[in-house]
């Protein structure tokens, strides 16, 4: 499972057996407040892995595991990355883009990692 905190909040994505889920854990009490299903339209057995939030908070991309893990032992079907609207400060969302990664018939994503940087516009001086 992977954990991502934003604030008062812990996320969890749960890939073992057929769970397919994001459990969100109130980390003062340990005690969970929501899970959020991700399998369905948009990805049939995705088996969820590693998280990382958007700066902003606003999205979480959660990596989906292929046929064949590597490292571990649930296979999902949707080898990529799903693109999560995070809502309620991080106590709700719902799944609202997946990216596919099919680069072999063995892909299987393992990490993500968000960066935050500005871009800048260069000015050109004659």
């Amino acid at each position: 499972s992977a954990r991502v905190s934003s604030g008062p909040w812990l996320s969890l994505s749960f890939h073992a057996g057929a769970e397919n889920k994001i459990s969100v854990i109130d980390s003062q009490t340990n005690k969970p407040i929501n899970t959020i299903l991700i399998s369905g339209r948009l990805a049939n057995d995705p088996s969820p892995d590693r998280m990382a939030r958007s700066p902003d908070m606003d999205f979480a991309y959660v990596v989906f595991r292929g046929q064949t893990p590597e490292y571990e032992t649930s296979p999902g079907s949707s080898p990529g990355f799903g693109i999560l609207s995070v809502e309620n400060f991080g106590r709700s969302g719902y799944l609202q883009g997946v990216m596919s990664i099919q680069l072999s018939p063995n892909s299987d994503p393992y990490g993500i990692a968000v960066r935050d940087f500005q871009m800048t516009t260069v000015s050109h001086k004659k």
